[in-house]
């Protein structure tokens, strides 16, 4: 039993090895990288083409796939949420107020 977690911990270790690796880069120039959750919309490009622009000490991207509220609110808790992100009613705000300060 002994020798069956000596061999799992070690192709734990290798496996982790392996994962660090062939991670992806995280080198974004030396700019500071944003995140922003909003729709798909064409005119987005536009405009994050203009911010990063306008400010080139930021890398600005969109991420559509994550325009959910309760994802937001999930990933925020977390500690891991966006950057930035759209709150097109008062409810809306109001719901992400009200979690981020639980003290209302």
């Amino acid at each position: 039993m002994k020798y069956v977690f000596l061999l799992t911990f070690t192709g734990l270790i290798l496996l982790s090895i392996v994962a660090w690796l062939i991670q992806p880069s995280r080198d974004t120039h030396g700019k500071i990288p944003l995140v922003w959750i909003s729709d798909p919309n064409p005119a987005r490009r536009e405009q994050i083409a203009l911010f990063n622009q306008l400010y080139p000490q930021y890398e600005l991207k969109l991420d559509p796939s994550n325009s959910g509220m309760e994802k937001v609110i999930v990933q925020s808790l977390a500690g891991v949420g966006p950057d930035l992100f759209n709150a097109y009613d008062g409810s809306q705000l109001s719901a992400y107020v009200k979690l981020a300060s639980p003290g209302m």
